[in-house]
């Protein structure tokens, strides 16, 4: 029982973390540097910022979880298998260099 167990959504889960990185790094539809967006970005609050890149992290931790669960229903990983790639899906958050502490 091989294949997207559902229909590959996970997929769209990475193309939207994709999306979300270009956009935060300026860039327009075409990769290349885009000047209004860029100046769009400088606007933002540094906590709104700060919120954007935590849901991006989020939602690529998620992204990897919803890949690991497709596998395993769809019978290409096994249940040691899931529970590994769910663990590694959240050392993300220290492999990406994303975690941040509130000193405050």
């Amino acid at each position: 029982m091989s294949g997207g167990a559902f229909d590959y959504a996970f997929v769209h889960a990475d193309d939207f973390v994709a999306e979300m990185q270009r956009r935060l790094a300026g860039c327009g539809d075409d990769g290349a540097a885009d000047e209004l967006r860029t100046e769009y970005i400088k606007s933002l609050s540094p906590m709104t910022l700060q919120l954007l890149r935590d849901t991006q992290l989020d939602a690529q931790i998620l992204a990897k979880k919803m890949k690991a669960i497709e596998w395993l229903f769809s019978g290409d990983t096994s249940e040691e298998g899931f529970k590994r790639e769910m663990a590694e899906a959240e050392l993300t958050r220290f492999d990406e260099g994303y975690l941040t502490w509130n000193n405050s």
